[in-house]
């Protein structure tokens, strides 16, 4: 069996998660699920290049809708 190991960056944008989640008042477990991972040969898990860019174009989204909130 293979052992597999979170890089520092998972493990950041899982504490990322948590905090957006505390602010939104949402359910963390539902960003947890649409995290993906891949592996190297060392068994280290990272964030997908499709999942980075999926989230932060999610990230931006946010800020301009809060940006539009604070304006009105």
């Amino acid at each position: 069996m293979t052992k597999l190991k979170l890089t520092d960056e998972v493990v950041a944008h899982i504490v990322q998660l948590l905090q957006i989640g505390l602010l939104e008042g949402t359910d963390i477990s539902d960003h947890f699920r649409r995290i993906e991972l891949s592996s190297d040969e060392d068994g280290m898990l990272y964030l997908t290049e499709e999942y980075e860019k999926t989230f932060q174009e999610s990230l931006e989204k946010m800020k301009e809708f809060i940006e539009e909130q604070k304006g009105e």
